[in-house]
């Protein structure tokens, strides 16, 4: 099944999205629902320490699969390719698409292909004449080049090879899976080939507290951010989980557009709100150029300068408490 645009809904930007959230925008649309208001409705930023210099990080809205909440997946997994393959093809004949969890360094469409290991989750949408289709609107430019969105054919033989993890777990890839719909869940993160499936009526969903009392949140978590560059912008080590904060500076865009969205509405944000948060956007927009030249002024002589960012991330801090979150409507209608 491949859906047809609709002109209530953008179409996915995937330049306002990590990979996990295009691959999941991709999901919704292709299912026939908002993605926008669903992924866009709001901007969190939490953060929990898990390790020196290692920090969980939560972006999406809370309760996406929650009871009543528009991605009621869960992770299944597989040892081996052929399992995989039969339990996408299972879900994608039940409910028209599937998200699939990937490795960059395997996907032939993706600067990353055959030069660096990473998570990166793309969706099943189609099947025809012994072929999938395979959809994937992620977009962005890093060190590797400029990532377009693309969509194509797969054979059996493409889709098992390209339904595979990651071959090592690192503890920072082990977070962002675990975290990537804004919960917390461990369900076969360690199988070897891994997708999504809808929760029955009978499934066990995440715990229904998607913000426990040991995260960070907010203005305490930019702090912590600050706090952390502070002590390890020094070394090469602390900038494993600079793409956090690329996420985080999407997200707050992603939300951006959503409220914009809502200006021809009866629901429609406050102005002068709105105004705010678009100054506060283009602020975190700023901050990977600022982490690239922190982390470049390692190999310099002089030694590092991270003391910029900090002070970057310590008013951003203090302008983000300064700002009410604009009132809009609930984001998981359809």
């Amino acid at each position: 099944m491949v859906t047809a645009a609709r002109p209530d809904v953008p179409a996915v930007d995937g330049e306002l999205l990590s990979c996990y959230g295009a691959a999941l925008a991709a999901y919704l649309d292709a299912t026939g629902r908002n993605w926008l208001s669903a992924l866009g409705s709001s901007c969190p930023l939490d953060v929990r320490p898990e390790a020196d210099g290692v920090h969980a990080f939560r972006h999406l809205p809370a309760g996406l699969r929650a009871a009543g909440g528009p991605l009621p997946l869960v992770r299944r997994g597989a040892p081996h390719a052929s399992q995989a393959l039969a339990g996408i093809a299972a879900e994608h004949a039940a409910h028209g698409a599937v998200v699939v969890v990937g490795d960059s360094f395997n996907l032939p469409w993706l600067t990353a292909h055959q030069q660096r290991h990473a998570p990166h989750w793309f969706v099943v949408d189609g099947y025809e004449d012994g072929r999938w289709h395979v959809r994937d609107d992620f977009r962005a430019s890093d060190d590797l080049g400029d990532q377009s969105s693309w969509s194509g054919w797969a054979e059996d033989a493409h889709l098992r090879a390209w339904a595979r993890r990651v071959p090592e777990l690192t503890l920072p890839f082990l977070l962002q899976e675990r975290h990537a719909f804004g919960d917390e869940d461990d369900a076969a993160l360690y199988d070897d080939h891994q997708w999504f499936a809808v929760r029955g009526a009978a499934g066990q969903g995440p715990a229904p507290d998607a913000r426990p009392g040991d995260w960070l949140s907010g203005p305490d978590a930019v702090h912590a951010l600050a706090a952390h560059f502070e002590q390890y912008g020094g070394h090469e080590d602390g900038y494993v989980q600079a793409d956090e904060i690329w996420t985080a500076a999407r997200q707050r865009a992603l939300h951006l557009r959503y409220l914009t969205r809502q200006g021809s509405t009866a629901e429609a944000p406050d102005e002068a709100a709105v105004e705010r948060l678009t100054a506060l956007a283009a602020d975190w927009a700023r901050l990977p150029m600022m982490i690239r030249f922190a982390r470049l002024s390692l190999l310099r002589p002089g030694g590092p300068r991270t003391q910029p960012l900090v002070a970057a991330l310590r008013q951003l801090a203090a302008d983000e408490s300064a700002v009410p979150a604009p009132a809009g409507p609930a984001g998981h209608d359809n």
